[in-house]
């Protein structure tokens, strides 16, 4: 019946919210994530060296973070200097070791038309 589909649809969503929170709230515990700021910029730099080396389509044309620097640094200034105005980016440290893991970042494109 149309009712007992309903039913079981709204408990698996209800169960999968459920799961997150509990998968959101172990994190918290382990991660510190917080705004990204200027003071930021060698950990980003960092971080983008490890995903270079990682990134399958990077690997296949032959980029690594010597060659694709000046377009990180980029990237990540003009992220950096959006964020007072859209406040979006973010980075995670570790809480143990203070190392950042990762970071979720806006970059703005302008266009002027």
């Amino acid at each position: 019946s149309p009712f007992l589909f309903a039913r079981r649809f709204k408990f698996a969503v209800v169960d999968e919210a459920q799961a997150l929170a509990k998968r959101t709230a172990s994190l918290a515990k382990e991660y510190t994530i917080r705004p990204i700021t200027i003071s930021d910029f060698p950990h980003l730099m960092d971080l983008s060296e490890g995903f270079a080396a990682e990134e399958p389509l990077l690997k296949a044309v032959g980029a690594n973070l010597v060659r694709c620097r000046r377009t990180w640094e980029h990237i990540f200034i003009q992220s950096i200097a959006s964020q007072e105005i859209l406040n979006t980016s973010l980075i995670a440290f570790h809480k143990a070791s203070g190392a950042p893991v990762g970071y979720r970042m806006y970059y703005p494109v302008w266009r002027d038309d």
